[in-house]
């Protein structure tokens, strides 16, 4: 867990009081799922973007730098590196457009991309909402979405 909390205080700009709100829905995201208890969840904070999950053999929950594109995949290079039969090496796009949310972008046709059962064309963006159940190769989880506010020191 330490690790978690090192990347959450740097995605945080070491603020102590983002850090616990932003605490609560990552380590109680699995209660929110319907279905297996594999999640992954957009984390926005102000004007900054991030993910978590656990998507990893163990179950642990990972968090990724922030930024706005994510590659998934089971290549270790992957910022989401996710193993499971059928995930491509790089399987997949995630970004975040603070217009529209967070899309989800299959980079080709085979192993395949679902969201709620209908298949992704390559290339062609998402726009991923709030439980959707997405399955990347054999492997199917949940995105969940957490909008927390950003505070201004002055």
């Amino acid at each position: 867990m330490p690790w978690l909390l090192e990347t959450l205080l740097r995605n945080l700009d070491f603020d102590l009081e983002q850090l616990a709100d932003v605490m609560d829905p990552i380590l109680t995201a699995r209660n929110f799922c319907q279905g297996s208890g594999l999640y992954l969840q957009g984390i926005v904070v102000g004007d900054r973007s991030f993910m978590a999950s656990n998507l990893n053999p163990q179950g642990w929950i990972q968090a990724t730098p922030c930024g706005t594109h994510w590659l998934l995949g089971g290549h270790s290079c992957c910022a989401l590196a996710i193993a499971g039969q059928g995930v491509a090496q790089f399987h997949a796009v995630l970004d975040f457009d603070p217009r529209h949310g967070f899309l989800l972008t299959t980079l080709g046709e085979k192993p395949g991309t679902w969201v709620n059962g209908q298949s992704l064309k390559p290339d062609q963006p998402w726009l991923l909402q709030e439980g959707d159940t997405v399955q990347v190769g054999r492997l199917s989880f949940e995105f969940l979405q957490e909008f927390c506010p950003a505070y201004h020191w002055n």
